[in-house]
Protein backbone atom coordinates (compact mmCIF):
# COMPACT_ATOMS: atom_id res chain seq x y z
CA UNK A 1 0.00 0.00 0.00
CA UNK A 2 1.16 3.14 -0.75
CA UNK A 3 1.26 6.37 1.59
CA UNK A 4 0.47 9.91 -0.23
CA UNK A 5 1.77 13.30 0.17
CA UNK A 6 1.44 16.44 -1.81
CA UNK A 7 3.66 19.62 -2.01
CA UNK A 8 0.57 22.39 -2.57
CA UNK A 9 -1.14 21.03 0.38
CA UNK A 10 -0.22 18.63 3.52
CA UNK A 11 -3.40 19.30 5.21
CA UNK A 12 -6.32 17.25 4.45
CA UNK A 13 -9.89 15.66 6.17
CA UNK A 14 -9.51 12.73 4.98
CA UNK A 15 -6.07 10.80 4.43
CA UNK A 16 -5.82 7.36 3.03
CA UNK A 17 -2.50 5.73 3.49
CA UNK A 18 -0.14 2.76 4.85
CA UNK A 19 0.44 4.40 8.55
CA UNK A 20 0.63 2.38 12.18
CA UNK A 21 -2.62 2.92 14.53
CA UNK A 22 -0.69 4.21 17.74
CA UNK A 23 -2.95 2.11 20.97
CA UNK A 24 -2.00 1.40 24.25
CA UNK A 25 -3.31 -1.68 26.45
CA UNK A 26 -5.73 -4.10 25.26
CA UNK A 27 -9.02 -3.82 23.42
CA UNK A 28 -12.04 -4.84 26.05
CA UNK A 29 -14.57 -7.54 26.32
CA UNK A 30 -17.84 -6.13 25.03
CA UNK A 31 -21.16 -7.28 24.03
CA UNK A 32 -22.15 -7.04 20.55
CA UNK A 33 -24.24 -4.27 21.01
CA UNK A 34 -25.02 -0.87 18.65
CA UNK A 35 -22.66 1.64 19.81
CA UNK A 36 -23.65 5.37 18.94
CA UNK A 37 -20.53 7.19 19.15
CA UNK A 38 -22.25 11.12 19.55
CA UNK A 39 -23.68 10.00 23.08
CA UNK A 40 -20.32 7.82 23.63
CA UNK A 41 -18.49 11.44 22.70
CA UNK A 42 -21.26 14.46 23.58
CA UNK A 43 -20.19 17.81 22.37
CA UNK A 44 -22.30 21.33 22.71
CA UNK A 45 -20.06 22.64 19.49
CA UNK A 46 -21.93 23.54 16.79
CA UNK A 47 -19.43 25.28 14.70
CA UNK A 48 -15.73 25.45 14.08
CA UNK A 49 -13.42 26.35 16.44
CA UNK A 50 -10.05 27.45 14.73
CA UNK A 51 -8.81 29.55 17.08
CA UNK A 52 -4.97 28.22 18.37
CA UNK A 53 -5.52 29.54 21.24
CA UNK A 54 -8.11 27.32 22.71
CA UNK A 55 -6.70 23.96 21.15
CA UNK A 56 -7.81 20.74 22.64
CA UNK A 57 -5.82 18.02 23.71
CA UNK A 58 -6.73 15.00 22.56
CA UNK A 59 -6.67 11.28 24.16
CA UNK A 60 -6.94 7.59 22.78
CA UNK A 61 -7.29 4.59 24.72
CA UNK A 62 -7.68 1.04 24.62
CA UNK A 63 -11.80 1.24 25.33
CA UNK A 64 -11.88 4.26 22.05
CA UNK A 65 -11.45 1.01 20.13
CA UNK A 66 -14.65 -0.68 18.04
CA UNK A 67 -15.42 -3.21 15.07
CA UNK A 68 -17.32 -1.65 12.11
CA UNK A 69 -19.41 -4.23 10.39
CA UNK A 70 -18.68 -1.74 7.24
CA UNK A 71 -17.89 1.67 5.80
CA UNK A 72 -18.10 4.01 3.17
CA UNK A 73 -16.88 7.55 2.22
CA UNK A 74 -18.42 9.59 -1.11
CA UNK A 75 -18.05 12.83 -2.25
CA UNK A 76 -20.69 12.59 -5.12
CA UNK A 77 -19.27 10.10 -8.32
CA UNK A 78 -16.26 11.39 -7.84
CA UNK A 79 -14.33 9.70 -4.98
CA UNK A 80 -15.37 6.86 -2.88
CA UNK A 81 -13.92 4.54 0.07
CA UNK A 82 -15.09 1.01 0.56
CA UNK A 83 -14.61 -1.19 3.14
CA UNK A 84 -16.17 -4.50 4.53
CA UNK A 85 -15.38 -5.61 8.02
CA UNK A 86 -13.28 -3.15 9.92
CA UNK A 87 -11.61 -1.48 13.49
CA UNK A 88 -12.63 1.60 14.24
CA UNK A 89 -9.98 3.59 16.80
CA UNK A 90 -11.80 7.67 17.92
CA UNK A 91 -9.70 10.25 19.02
CA UNK A 92 -11.37 12.38 21.58
CA UNK A 93 -10.95 15.50 23.33
CA UNK A 94 -13.87 17.27 26.06
CA UNK A 95 -15.36 18.58 23.70
CA UNK A 96 -16.14 15.22 21.68
CA UNK A 97 -14.93 12.71 18.80
CA UNK A 98 -12.37 14.83 16.58
CA UNK A 99 -10.97 12.38 14.63
CA UNK A 100 -11.13 8.49 13.56
CA UNK A 101 -8.95 5.59 11.93
CA UNK A 102 -10.36 2.63 10.21
CA UNK A 103 -8.00 -0.43 9.35
CA UNK A 104 -10.29 -2.80 6.92
CA UNK A 105 -9.88 -6.84 8.66
CA UNK A 106 -9.98 -7.88 5.09
CA UNK A 107 -9.63 -5.33 1.54
CA UNK A 108 -10.21 -1.87 1.40
CA UNK A 109 -10.57 -0.08 -2.05
CA UNK A 110 -9.97 4.20 -3.05
CA UNK A 111 -12.34 5.01 -6.52
CA UNK A 112 -11.39 8.12 -7.97
CA UNK A 113 -12.33 10.00 -11.07
CA UNK A 114 -8.91 11.32 -10.78
CA UNK A 115 -7.32 8.26 -11.31
CA UNK A 116 -9.90 6.05 -13.05
CA UNK A 117 -9.00 2.75 -11.20
CA UNK A 118 -9.38 1.18 -7.74
CA UNK A 119 -6.67 0.71 -5.43
CA UNK A 120 -6.42 -0.53 -2.78
CA UNK A 121 -6.35 0.81 0.87
CA UNK A 122 -4.27 -0.26 4.41
CA UNK A 123 -6.47 2.15 6.47
CA UNK A 124 -8.14 5.30 6.46
CA UNK A 125 -8.07 8.55 8.53
CA UNK A 126 -10.37 11.61 9.03
CA UNK A 127 -10.69 14.46 10.96
CA UNK A 128 -13.93 15.90 11.32
CA UNK A 129 -16.67 18.15 13.67
CA UNK A 130 -17.98 16.48 16.49
CA UNK A 131 -21.27 16.40 15.68
CA UNK A 132 -20.89 14.29 12.37
CA UNK A 133 -19.42 11.32 14.53
CA UNK A 134 -22.40 9.53 14.40
CA UNK A 135 -23.34 9.85 10.75
CA UNK A 136 -19.59 9.03 9.92
CA UNK A 137 -20.18 6.00 11.98
CA UNK A 138 -23.82 5.17 12.03
CA UNK A 139 -24.38 3.12 15.37
CA UNK A 140 -25.99 0.41 13.11
CA UNK A 141 -22.64 -0.15 11.58
CA UNK A 142 -21.13 -0.32 15.34
CA UNK A 143 -20.10 -2.21 18.14
CA UNK A 144 -18.08 -2.51 20.74
CA UNK A 145 -14.09 -3.97 19.67
CA UNK A 146 -12.75 -7.75 21.06
CA UNK A 147 -9.29 -8.85 20.77
CA UNK A 148 -5.92 -8.33 22.14
CA UNK A 149 -3.70 -5.82 20.62
CA UNK A 150 0.29 -5.97 21.71
CA UNK A 151 1.66 -2.31 22.42
CA UNK A 152 5.62 -1.30 22.73
CA UNK A 153 5.28 1.94 24.86
CA UNK A 154 8.99 2.21 26.19
CA UNK A 155 8.98 5.25 24.17
CA UNK A 156 5.59 7.21 25.36
CA UNK A 157 5.66 9.36 22.31
CA UNK A 158 6.12 6.65 19.76
CA UNK A 159 4.18 3.65 21.12
CA UNK A 160 4.90 0.68 18.00
CA UNK A 161 2.11 -1.60 17.68
CA UNK A 162 3.73 -5.36 17.82
CA UNK A 163 1.24 -7.33 17.18
CA UNK A 164 -2.60 -7.93 17.25
CA UNK A 165 -5.38 -11.05 17.41
CA UNK A 166 -9.04 -11.03 17.36
CA UNK A 167 -8.74 -14.29 18.64
CA UNK A 168 -7.73 -13.84 22.47
CA UNK A 169 -10.11 -12.56 24.41
CA UNK A 170 -7.95 -12.55 27.28
CA UNK A 171 -4.31 -11.86 27.60
CA UNK A 172 -2.89 -12.77 31.32
CA UNK A 173 0.49 -12.30 29.70
CA UNK A 174 2.78 -11.23 27.07
CA UNK A 175 6.21 -11.83 25.93
CA UNK A 176 8.31 -10.94 23.49
CA UNK A 177 11.23 -13.13 21.56
CA UNK A 178 12.66 -12.20 18.40
CA UNK A 179 10.32 -11.88 15.60
CA UNK A 180 7.38 -13.77 17.88
CA UNK A 181 4.55 -12.93 21.02
CA UNK A 182 4.05 -15.33 23.17
CA UNK A 183 0.98 -14.42 24.52
CA UNK A 184 -0.83 -16.60 28.21
CA UNK A 185 -4.79 -16.34 27.04
CA UNK A 186 -6.59 -17.95 29.78
CA UNK A 187 -8.59 -21.23 28.51
CA UNK A 188 -6.86 -20.64 25.09
CA UNK A 189 -3.30 -21.85 26.67
CA UNK A 190 -0.54 -20.02 25.41
CA UNK A 191 -0.54 -18.17 22.02
CA UNK A 192 1.92 -17.41 19.48
CA UNK A 193 2.15 -14.57 17.52
CA UNK A 194 3.82 -13.04 14.53
CA UNK A 195 5.49 -10.09 15.35
CA UNK A 196 3.60 -7.26 13.45
CA UNK A 197 5.46 -5.18 11.24
CA UNK A 198 4.45 -1.48 10.58
CA UNK A 199 3.34 -0.68 7.41
CA UNK A 200 5.06 2.56 6.28
CA UNK A 201 4.18 5.93 6.40
CA UNK A 202 4.78 9.55 5.57
CA UNK A 203 5.76 11.67 8.73
CA UNK A 204 4.48 15.54 10.24
CA UNK A 205 7.08 18.44 9.20
CA UNK A 206 7.32 18.05 5.64
CA UNK A 207 8.09 21.96 4.18
CA UNK A 208 9.02 23.51 0.92
CA UNK A 209 12.47 25.93 1.60
CA UNK A 210 14.27 26.82 -1.17
CA UNK A 211 16.40 24.14 -1.57
CA UNK A 212 13.29 22.09 -2.23
CA UNK A 213 10.57 19.90 -0.86
CA UNK A 214 11.58 17.85 2.46
CA UNK A 215 9.61 14.93 2.76
CA UNK A 216 9.95 13.32 6.27
CA UNK A 217 8.71 9.39 6.38
CA UNK A 218 9.33 6.55 8.49
CA UNK A 219 10.04 2.59 7.43
CA UNK A 220 11.33 -0.51 9.29
CA UNK A 221 15.04 -0.97 9.05
CA UNK A 222 16.29 -3.14 6.47
CA UNK A 223 13.10 -2.56 4.61
CA UNK A 224 13.75 -0.92 1.05
CA UNK A 225 11.50 2.18 0.27
CA UNK A 226 10.33 2.90 -3.48
CA UNK A 227 9.19 6.83 -3.50
CA UNK A 228 7.78 7.90 -6.40
CA UNK A 229 6.73 11.61 -7.91
CA UNK A 230 3.63 12.93 -10.28
CA UNK A 231 2.12 16.09 -11.65
CA UNK A 232 -1.48 14.42 -12.11
CA UNK A 233 -1.84 11.69 -10.14
CA UNK A 234 -2.31 9.32 -13.34
CA UNK A 235 1.41 9.19 -14.50
CA UNK A 236 4.05 7.99 -11.50
CA UNK A 237 7.27 8.41 -11.54
CA UNK A 238 10.31 6.43 -9.81
CA UNK A 239 12.41 8.63 -7.97
CA UNK A 240 14.80 7.15 -5.10
CA UNK A 241 14.77 3.70 -3.89
CA UNK A 242 16.29 3.93 -0.19
CA UNK A 243 16.68 1.38 2.64
CA UNK A 244 15.03 1.87 5.72
CA UNK A 245 16.49 2.54 9.36
CA UNK A 246 13.13 2.24 11.63
CA UNK A 247 13.84 5.70 11.92
CA UNK A 248 12.68 8.91 11.09
CA UNK A 249 14.02 9.95 7.75
CA UNK A 250 14.37 12.57 5.13
CA UNK A 251 14.55 13.09 1.50
CA UNK A 252 14.85 16.53 -0.46
CA UNK A 253 13.27 17.16 -3.85
CA UNK A 254 14.87 20.06 -5.60
CA UNK A 255 12.85 20.18 -8.30
CA UNK A 256 10.33 20.94 -6.32
CA UNK A 257 11.55 24.65 -6.00
CA UNK A 258 10.05 24.93 -9.66
CA UNK A 259 7.00 23.42 -9.95
CA UNK A 260 3.21 24.88 -9.22
CA UNK A 261 2.37 21.42 -7.39
CA UNK A 262 3.92 17.94 -7.15
CA UNK A 263 2.33 14.45 -5.73
CA UNK A 264 4.34 11.93 -3.98
CA UNK A 265 3.91 8.54 -2.74
CA UNK A 266 6.27 5.91 -0.74
CA UNK A 267 5.16 2.17 -1.08
CA UNK A 268 7.70 -0.85 0.42
CA UNK A 269 9.76 -2.30 -2.04
CA UNK A 270 9.00 -6.02 -2.30
CA UNK A 271 11.68 -7.90 -1.58
CA UNK A 272 14.27 -9.42 -4.90
CA UNK A 273 15.05 -13.05 -5.01
CA UNK A 274 18.58 -12.87 -6.46
CA UNK A 275 18.08 -14.03 -10.12
CA UNK A 276 21.19 -13.22 -11.59
CA UNK A 277 24.98 -13.00 -10.49
CA UNK A 278 27.54 -10.17 -11.63
CA UNK A 279 31.70 -10.14 -11.19
CA UNK A 280 32.92 -7.25 -10.47
CA UNK A 281 36.59 -7.13 -11.84
CA UNK A 282 38.94 -4.61 -10.36
CA UNK A 283 42.39 -3.39 -10.09
CA UNK A 284 44.22 -4.53 -6.64
CA UNK A 285 45.63 -0.31 -6.57
CA UNK A 286 42.33 0.73 -8.02
CA UNK A 287 39.44 3.36 -5.97
CA UNK A 288 36.85 1.72 -8.43
CA UNK A 289 34.69 -1.22 -5.83
CA UNK A 290 31.65 -1.69 -5.18
CA UNK A 291 32.78 -2.12 -1.68
CA UNK A 292 33.83 1.65 -1.60
CA UNK A 293 31.23 4.11 -0.88
CA UNK A 294 31.37 7.61 -2.12
CA UNK A 295 33.37 9.42 -4.69
CA UNK A 296 34.95 6.99 -7.11
CA UNK A 297 33.49 3.88 -5.10
CA UNK A 298 30.70 1.83 -7.24
CA UNK A 299 28.28 0.91 -4.03
CA UNK A 300 25.52 2.88 -5.51
CA UNK A 301 25.64 1.23 -8.75
CA UNK A 302 26.33 -2.39 -7.09
CA UNK A 303 23.53 -1.34 -4.60
CA UNK A 304 20.93 -0.72 -8.27
CA UNK A 305 22.23 -4.42 -9.31
CA UNK A 306 20.94 -6.17 -6.06
CA UNK A 307 17.48 -4.32 -6.46
CA UNK A 308 17.23 -5.71 -10.35
CA UNK A 309 18.12 -9.45 -7.97
CA UNK A 310 21.37 -9.63 -8.75
CA UNK A 311 24.21 -10.94 -6.44
CA UNK A 312 27.09 -9.26 -6.62
CA UNK A 313 31.07 -10.82 -6.23
CA UNK A 314 33.74 -8.98 -6.79
CA UNK A 315 37.55 -10.30 -7.87
CA UNK A 316 40.41 -8.85 -8.61
CA UNK A 317 42.38 -8.36 -11.96
CA UNK A 318 45.02 -10.98 -11.13
CA UNK A 319 41.85 -13.58 -11.35
CA UNK A 320 42.13 -15.95 -14.56
CA UNK A 321 39.06 -15.80 -16.46
CA UNK A 322 38.53 -19.28 -17.29
CA UNK A 323 35.21 -21.31 -18.62
CA UNK A 324 34.60 -22.81 -14.95
CA UNK A 325 34.92 -19.12 -13.36
CA UNK A 326 32.55 -17.35 -15.38
CA UNK A 327 29.89 -19.97 -15.74
CA UNK A 328 28.80 -18.60 -12.10
CA UNK A 329 27.59 -15.37 -13.64
CA UNK A 330 25.39 -13.55 -15.75
CA UNK A 331 27.45 -10.51 -16.40
CA UNK A 332 30.84 -8.96 -16.02
CA UNK A 333 32.01 -5.69 -14.94
CA UNK A 334 35.62 -4.65 -16.35
CA UNK A 335 35.59 -1.37 -13.61
CA UNK A 336 38.26 0.50 -14.97
CA UNK A 337 40.84 -1.87 -14.99
CA UNK A 338 44.15 -0.28 -14.35
CA UNK A 339 47.08 -3.53 -14.96
CA UNK A 340 50.05 -4.17 -16.93
CA UNK A 341 48.24 -7.22 -18.71
CA UNK A 342 46.15 -7.77 -21.24
CA UNK A 343 43.40 -10.77 -21.40
CA UNK A 344 45.45 -14.10 -22.86
CA UNK A 345 43.61 -15.52 -25.61
CA UNK A 346 42.18 -18.33 -23.90
CA UNK A 347 40.52 -15.68 -21.55
CA UNK A 348 39.25 -14.03 -24.34
CA UNK A 349 38.00 -17.22 -26.24
CA UNK A 350 36.08 -18.25 -23.04
CA UNK A 351 34.32 -14.14 -22.89
CA UNK A 352 33.41 -15.53 -26.42
CA UNK A 353 31.70 -18.59 -25.18
CA UNK A 354 30.38 -16.86 -22.31
CA UNK A 355 28.92 -14.42 -24.52
CA UNK A 356 27.22 -16.64 -26.99
CA UNK A 357 25.88 -18.37 -23.94
CA UNK A 358 23.28 -14.92 -23.73
CA UNK A 359 25.56 -13.28 -20.84
CA UNK A 360 26.77 -9.76 -20.89
CA UNK A 361 29.65 -8.02 -20.24
CA UNK A 362 30.13 -3.88 -19.47
CA UNK A 363 33.80 -2.55 -19.80
CA UNK A 364 34.13 0.97 -18.44
CA UNK A 365 37.41 2.96 -19.74
CA UNK A 366 39.44 6.02 -18.37
CA UNK A 367 41.76 8.71 -20.62
CA UNK A 368 43.69 11.63 -19.47
CA UNK A 369 43.90 14.24 -21.89
CA UNK A 370 47.21 14.59 -23.93
CA UNK A 371 48.66 11.47 -22.50
CA UNK A 372 49.74 8.58 -24.78
CA UNK A 373 47.28 5.63 -24.42
CA UNK A 374 46.58 4.84 -21.03
CA UNK A 375 46.82 1.07 -19.25
CA UNK A 376 43.05 1.13 -18.73
CA UNK A 377 42.38 1.61 -21.98
CA UNK A 378 44.76 -1.27 -23.39
CA UNK A 379 43.92 -3.29 -21.00
CA UNK A 380 39.56 -2.76 -22.13
CA UNK A 381 40.84 -3.07 -25.79
CA UNK A 382 41.75 -6.72 -25.46
CA UNK A 383 38.24 -7.26 -24.08
CA UNK A 384 36.12 -5.44 -26.56
CA UNK A 385 38.20 -5.44 -29.94
CA UNK A 386 37.12 -8.44 -30.90
CA UNK A 387 33.09 -6.79 -31.05
CA UNK A 388 34.28 -3.66 -33.02
CA UNK A 389 34.66 -1.07 -29.86
CA UNK A 390 38.32 0.62 -29.60
CA UNK A 391 39.32 2.75 -26.65
CA UNK A 392 41.39 5.45 -28.12
CA UNK A 393 43.40 7.82 -26.63
CA UNK A 394 41.29 10.65 -27.43
CA UNK A 395 39.13 12.01 -24.97
CA UNK A 396 35.49 11.67 -25.56
CA UNK A 397 33.38 14.55 -25.35
CA UNK A 398 29.83 14.77 -23.40
CA UNK A 399 27.03 13.65 -25.77
CA UNK A 400 23.50 15.77 -26.12
CA UNK A 401 22.18 13.78 -29.07
CA UNK A 402 21.87 10.20 -28.35
CA UNK A 403 20.60 6.86 -30.28
CA UNK A 404 17.20 5.69 -29.48
CA UNK A 405 18.01 2.61 -27.34
CA UNK A 406 16.92 1.04 -24.29
CA UNK A 407 20.12 2.36 -22.22
CA UNK A 408 18.94 5.67 -23.49
CA UNK A 409 15.72 5.67 -22.51
CA UNK A 410 14.68 8.67 -20.24
CA UNK A 411 17.99 10.39 -20.91
CA UNK A 412 19.04 13.87 -22.38
CA UNK A 413 22.71 13.35 -22.40
CA UNK A 414 25.70 10.98 -21.87
CA UNK A 415 28.98 12.14 -19.89
CA UNK A 416 32.62 11.83 -21.51
CA UNK A 417 35.52 12.40 -20.47
CA UNK A 418 37.10 9.59 -20.75
CA UNK A 419 38.90 7.17 -23.59
CA UNK A 420 36.48 8.17 -27.17
CA UNK A 421 35.50 5.07 -28.19
CA UNK A 422 36.03 3.98 -32.03
CA UNK A 423 33.21 2.01 -33.43
CA UNK A 424 33.01 -0.39 -36.28
CA UNK A 425 30.21 -3.07 -37.09
CA UNK A 426 28.81 -5.32 -35.33
CA UNK A 427 28.92 -2.26 -32.40
CA UNK A 428 26.66 0.46 -32.69
CA UNK A 429 27.33 4.16 -31.51
CA UNK A 430 24.39 5.23 -28.54
CA UNK A 431 25.99 8.50 -27.82
CA UNK A 432 27.85 9.71 -30.78
CA UNK A 433 30.78 12.32 -30.95
CA UNK A 434 32.09 11.77 -34.59
CA UNK A 435 32.10 9.70 -37.46
CA UNK A 436 32.67 6.54 -35.99
CA UNK A 437 33.19 7.61 -33.02
CA UNK A 438 31.29 7.83 -29.44
CA UNK A 439 31.18 8.03 -25.38
CA UNK A 440 29.01 4.93 -25.63
CA UNK A 441 28.65 2.21 -27.69
CA UNK A 442 26.79 -1.16 -27.24
CA UNK A 443 27.81 -4.73 -29.35
CA UNK A 444 26.48 -8.13 -29.25
CA UNK A 445 27.61 -11.34 -30.05
CA UNK A 446 25.16 -14.70 -30.33
CA UNK A 447 22.90 -13.47 -28.05
CA UNK A 448 25.29 -11.65 -25.70
CA UNK A 449 25.44 -8.48 -25.21
CA UNK A 450 28.61 -5.86 -24.81
CA UNK A 451 28.33 -2.08 -23.10
CA UNK A 452 31.43 -0.01 -23.43
CA UNK A 453 31.84 3.17 -21.21
CA UNK A 454 34.35 5.82 -21.88
CA UNK A 455 35.16 7.16 -18.45
CA UNK A 456 35.06 5.83 -14.96
CA UNK A 457 33.27 8.49 -13.24
CA UNK A 458 30.22 7.88 -15.47
CA UNK A 459 28.65 5.02 -12.92
CA UNK A 460 30.84 6.55 -9.72
CA UNK A 461 28.96 6.68 -6.83
CA UNK A 462 29.76 10.89 -6.70
CA UNK A 463 27.89 11.02 -10.55
CA UNK A 464 25.09 8.50 -8.85
CA UNK A 465 24.54 9.96 -5.72
CA UNK A 466 23.91 13.84 -7.45
CA UNK A 467 22.08 12.97 -10.69
CA UNK A 468 19.17 11.44 -10.92
CA UNK A 469 19.87 10.79 -14.63
CA UNK A 470 22.96 8.97 -13.36
CA UNK A 471 20.97 6.53 -12.06
CA UNK A 472 18.60 6.43 -14.41
CA UNK A 473 21.58 5.58 -16.98
CA UNK A 474 23.13 3.33 -14.19
CA UNK A 475 19.91 1.41 -14.00
CA UNK A 476 19.04 1.37 -17.59
CA UNK A 477 22.49 -0.61 -18.50
CA UNK A 478 22.15 -2.94 -16.15
CA UNK A 479 18.93 -3.45 -16.92
CA UNK A 480 19.92 -4.03 -20.60
CA UNK A 481 22.82 -6.46 -19.80
CA UNK A 482 20.37 -8.54 -17.75
CA UNK A 483 17.91 -8.76 -20.50
CA UNK A 484 15.57 -6.55 -18.21
CA UNK A 485 15.14 -3.91 -20.76
CA UNK A 486 11.19 -4.68 -20.44
CA UNK A 487 10.54 -3.77 -16.79
CA UNK A 488 9.26 -0.40 -15.71
CA UNK A 489 12.03 2.10 -15.27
Amino acid sequence: MKTWATRSSLRMSLVVAAAILFVRGQWPNAEAAEVDLLERYPTTLTTGDAEPSRARPWEFTSSDIYRLTGFTFAVGTDFRVDTGPADLGIGHCADGAVWGIVIPRGSGTLTSTTTNQTESIAHVWLRFHPMVVRQLFPPAHLTGGDGLLVIDTRDPARPRLLDQSSEVDRGLGVALDGEMVYVLAGRDGLMILDRYQPPLHFEPGMALDATGFHLLFRGEANQTIRLQRSRDLMTWEDWLLIPGTGGSQEVVDPSASSLSGQFYRITPEAAVEPRFSILWYSSWNSWESINMVGFLGYSEVAGIAEELGAINEEVLEDTLLTPDKLSAYDAVVFMNVETARTLSADEQSALGDFLKAGKSILVIGQQDPDTPLSQEAVFANSVTLAYGIKFTSGVAPDATTLVDHPITQGLTSVSGGGSLLQVSPPAEALAPAGASLAALAVSSHGSGRIVAISDDVTLADISLEQSESGRRFASNVLKWLLHLESQSP
